[in-house]
């Protein structure tokens, strides 16, 4: 990969780090040694789309291995549970969010962070998502299966109002203003009849 550096995250432990070069699908893996100050470009993680968020921490189950956490710019997350650095063929865990209105409807993740990694391979990612009138927070716990998780985002009026087009919103303005004159035009019209 080659580019300007537009994402990058280091490990808690500094032993490795990610990052994500402009133009690019992919999230670059590198393993950092510390004894002989060398950063080693090890794997390179492939996503349907340009990542806007790029996160990583040690694997406290794996032992030579970590946890990449990556959110796309059409809003979806993936985690991939890494059981060493240097290990390339790995599916993602992939988070997204469907629109309670609209099931075919997707609502972007704004933002997501990984938390509490634990012995187990599981891992919180903490993810919010909505409109940003009516933000919505959930935490998700992860295993190292790698099954997809849809999020289903609570309805609000707000969110819906997002997600109406401009010309749909005038045509219902110009629709409640014709309902006002309504009742005045009955008036004139039966005064005008008797």
């Amino acid at each position: 990969m080659q580019g300007p550096v537009q994402l990058m995250s280091v490990s808690d432990d500094g032993r490795f780090l990610v990052s994500h070069v402009d133009n690019n699908k992919e999230v670059q893996v590198w393993s950092c040694d510390q004894n002989s100050c060398t950063i080693v470009s090890t794997a390179s993680l492939t996503m349907q789309n340009q990542p806007k968020i790029v996160e990583c921490t040690r694997s406290t189950s794996y032992g030579d291995g970590g946890i990449v956490l990556a959110v796309s710019k059409k809003g979806v997350a993936h985690v991939w549970h890494l059981q060493t650095l240097s290990q390339n063929e790995v599916l993602p865990t992939k988070i997204s969010v469907k629109n309670s209105l609209d099931k075919k409807g997707r609502i972007p993740i704004i933002s997501a962070k990984l938390c509490d990694t634990n012995e187990d391979n599981t891992v919180k990612v903490h993810v919010v998502f909505g409109s940003p009138n009516f933000l919505q927070f959930k935490v998700v716990e992860l295993d190292d299966t790698c099954k997809d998780i849809n999020l289903v985002a609570e309805y609000d009026e707000l969110a819906k109002q997002d997600m109406v087009s401009p010309q749909e919103r005038n045509l219902e303005q110009e629709a409640k203003g014709l309902l006002l004159y309504l009742p005045a035009a009955l008036i004139i019209i039966i005064s005008a009849v008797n």
